[in-house]
């Protein structure tokens, strides 16, 4: 299994939005760790390490009258429990809230993979919106507190970021964004 808890997917209108890397190569080496690896999903990587292979725990689910919210955690880095909690309000607004703790100091990635039928646009104050034409489809991601640096890459060699493969062995360059 990946190394992806509380990792997430998101479509709209058959536009895979925010995606999985997906798999790359079942054989040894560099391509497998990084498709395998947490740095190449949708969650938080602690100090550029991948999560231990254990489940996270499954926390509330709730439906309402316009809204879905489901919560989990896990403590799959050592000193470091992650609590995340995701909501979509309307069919427009996702609100993603990360809760990390620890007694001490580390460096937290939140990342986010386009697919690679998108182009990004940088927006101001740590808000990049992804695109794509045909269909036309957009997804804004934005901070709400204006804390921390936004990053971003596609098709990155070293250190390997920034792909996708939805066809056994075939690399697709993806934009992979962290804050």
């Amino acid at each position: 299994s990946d190394l992806d808890a509380l990792s997430f997917s998101l479509y709209s209108k058959g536009i895979n939005m925010i995606t999985d890397s997906g798999l790359y190569t079942y054989d040894e080496g560099m391509y497998r760790d990084y498709f395998k690896g947490t740095l190449a999903h949708n969650t938080i990587v602690v100090d550029n390490l991948d999560q231990q292979a254990e489940s996270p725990d499954i926390g509330y689910f709730y439906e309402g009258d316009g809204f879905v919210y489901q919560s989990a955690q896990h403590n799959l880095y050592e000193g470091v429990s992650h609590q995340r909690a995701i909501m979509l309000i309307g069919r427009d607004l996702i609100i993603i809230v990360d809760n990390l703790i620890s007694d001490e100091q580390h460096e937290y990635k939140q990342m986010f993979h386009f697919s690679p039928k998108m182009d990004l646009k940088l927006n101001d104050n740590l808000s990049i919106t992804g695109f794509t034409e045909d269909p036309k489809q957009s997804i804004t991601i934005s901070q709400l507190f204006g804390e921390g640096e936004l990053n971003y890459v596609k098709g990155q060699d070293s250190p390997l970021e920034g792909w996708c493969s939805y066809e056994y062995g075939v690399l697709l360059p993806c934009y992979s964004v962290s804050y």
